[in-house]
């Protein structure tokens, strides 16, 4: 059962009775908004208690993860570039155009997507995953096979993803995911990210066997390399 309580300072709040558990669990994520489980024993007037008893820590949750967001936050629009991989993507906006809202060009090394004012931002999102998924098509298998041949593991198959909560997994029947941002990352990372997951290949954990696997193919800096990963996101 569920109800969505409208909250003058925080918005919509779901809260989920019978979802498990014995005691009050609260979730605050700044796209999947806030969330409070409850036991089927429990009251939706105890929930709204309780949301009143934390509504400056889940104010002060939401306001730190914009933050975050916003860091992360990929500019698209008339002037921006976004560089990949395979070149950079340009934005190009016109006033007219016939037949259609947006078109995707290649010259050179640059996508260009020409778009006319009343384009969406989601339009804008939607136009850069497709150059993305093409361009990764064309490189992220060939670029696998060549690391898994250099350092000796065999995969089973691969499948490229639009994920937004990782880069890259390796499945127990040795499949390899990898995800089409990785396009977005520098080339030391994107390679990163492919031979993290051929190493799961023999360490399906992440244990120090796993980790000293990893170092050894990464020139004994990984330690570096995952902390640059963290100015990146999965995500546009």
């Amino acid at each position: 059962m569920e109800k969505i309580l409208k909250h003058p300072l925080i918005g919509d709040i779901k809260i989920v009775k019978g979802g498990g558990g014995s005691s009050i669990r609260l979730s605050v994520h700044i796209r999947r908004g806030v969330r409070v489980s409850i036991p089927r024993f429990a009251s939706f007037s105890e929930a709204e208690r309780f949301i009143e008893s934390r509504v400056e820590w889940i104010t002060a949750a939401l306001v730190k993860q914009k933050k975050r967001a916003d860091r992360f936050t990929i500019a698209m629009g008339e002037g921006e570039e976004i560089l990949i991989l395979s070149g950079v993507i340009k934005f190009s906006r016109v006033d007219s155009m016939p037949g259609k809202k947006i078109k995707i060009s290649v010259k050179g090394v640059d996508r260009i997507i020409t778009y006319l004012p009343e384009v969406t931002n989601e339009e804008l999102k939607e136009a850069v995953i497709k150059i993305l998924r093409k361009d990764a098509r064309e490189y992220l298998p060939a670029r696998l096979e060549s690391l898994a041949r250099q350092h000796g593991f065999i995969y089973n198959k691969l499948y490229l993803k639009n994920n937004t909560s990782n880069w890259g997994s390796c499945s127990s029947k040795g499949n390899i995911n990898l995800n089409i941002h990785l396009m977005r990352l520098p080339y030391e990372l994107c390679d990163y990210i492919i031979i993290h997951e051929l190493c799961h290949l023999k360490y399906r954990n992440h244990g120090d066997k796993f980790h000293k696997l990893v170092n050894e193919l990464c020139g004994g800096n990984e330690k570096e390399i995952t902390k640059e990963l963290l100015r990146f996101r999965p995500e546009l």
